[in-house]
């Protein structure tokens, strides 16, 4: 194992059997390949820590503890874990542009004042298919206020210093929301930045978790009232508290008549047909990729 990697890539994964092999295809295709890949199983029970074990590169670690942490938890590891000098988030069922490592690098190492940097993504259906453009606004990345208001980066799209997600864990607090709350939190003491161009393909299904959804938002307007008062003023603050509740209520209601997929569909901007084009010959050309394996019947790895 080269020790020295530049890029550590942290992929925590939860039964991801049907997306996994799409995910590591996308990291295969990178056009920069001084990485180590850091895939953490989070108590996984399909077939998808087999499909993580029968890699065979020696860049690439699986641990596996057979335990449900949680994301938060297991972030952190990562963490913990990375020999790299920058840490690329990845989830398990979304894609990397093949030029995504090499272009946030690039970007990294000529920009010293720059700690955390996201892009934007390419929402993708079950079928990976893209439909629309996602994206944070840049101008809201300077003050804490305007992070608090609008949230931040787009989480699996960013790359950032070791030191600086070191000096900054995720809080297992904000559970769903814990990539907001990062972000309010190093604002002001941390440069966040983003790249405006879309590196990532983010898996977004027209099915609603409420469940997941509700969490996300009780999460949020924990965010609201932790860090709201040092930056906002109290009507402020209830004014986001009551604009969540709002939100929640209508993703309830448009759920309970099957309608929820109406507003999932609204989150970014449609692409036109060029940029469906464009990105559909990305998507192929990913999906092509190999990925070394020691074949098709492996055991499930369990690592500390």
């Amino acid at each position: 194992m080269d020790n020295r990697a530049l890029v550590t890539i942290g992929l925590p994964f939860y039964n991801c059997e049907r997306t996994l092999l799409k995910a590591l295809r996308s990291i295969y295709a990178q056009t920069f390949q001084d990485w180590e890949l850091i895939l953490v199983d989070d108590g996984s029970h399909d077939a998808s820590p087999d499909i993580a074990a029968a890699i065979d590169d020696p860049r690439v670690r699986v641990l596996s503890d057979g335990k449900n942490l949680g994301l938060v938890a297991r972030l952190n590891q990562i963490t913990q874990l990375a020999r790299g000098k920058y840490v690329c988030r990845m989830d398990g069922d979304d894609l990397s542009h093949p030029d995504r490592l090499a272009t946030q690098l690039a970007h990294l190492e000529v920009n010293p004042d720059v700690d955390v940097l996201g892009t934007m993504a390419i929402a993708i259906d079950a079928q990976d298919r893209p439909s629309r453009l996602r994206t944070s606004d840049p101008d809201a990345l300077r003050e804490r206020r305007t992070v608090l208001r609008r949230g931040g980066l787009l989480h699996p799209t960013v790359m950032a210093r070791a030191e600086w997600m070191r000096r900054f864990p995720y809080d297992p607090a904000f559970p769903r929301a814990e990539d907001q709350e990062l972000w309010v939190r190093s604002c002001g003491l941390s440069r966040l930045d983003q790249l405006p161009l879309p590196l990532y393909f983010y898996r977004e299904t027209d099915c609603l978790n409420l469940d997941n959804y509700r969490k996300s938002c009780a999460s949020v307007r924990k965010i609201f009232r932790h860090h709201g008062p040092a930056l906002l003023s109290a009507t402020a603050i209830a004014t986001l508290v009551v604009r969540s509740h709002l939100k929640e209520a209508c993703y309830r209601a448009l759920d309970a008549t099957g309608q929820a997929s109406r507003l999932v569909k609204l989150r970014g901007t449609p692409l036109s047909e060029q940029q469906v084009a464009a990105a559909v010959k990305v998507i192929e050309a990913v999906l092509r990729t190999p990925v070394p394996t020691i074949g098709s019947k492996t055991k499930r790895h369990v690592a500390g």
